[in-house]
């Protein structure tokens, strides 16, 4: 499982049910309309067919900054 970062048009219902029915869905902010959708790389094409969706990107992880 991965999670991608889902931004889109306009957040509702209708997208939220959308992304529900692909993966895990958590809203990350409502003023930029960005979701996080934890699922599985072949299910990352559904999501990106979605005429809702703007750009979709694999989650990276934070570096960390060394103790000086």
């Amino acid at each position: 499982m991965k999670r991608f970062i889902v931004k889109v048009y306009e957040m509702g219902q209708n997208i939220e049910k959308k992304l529900q029915s692909v993966g895990e869905v958590e809203t990350v902010s409502r003023v930029f309309k960005i979701y996080l959708v934890t699922t599985s790389e072949k299910n990352k094409n559904k999501i990106e067919d979605m005429d809702e969706v703007i750009s979709i990107r694999e989650e990276e992880k934070a570096a960390l900054m060394p103790v000086v």
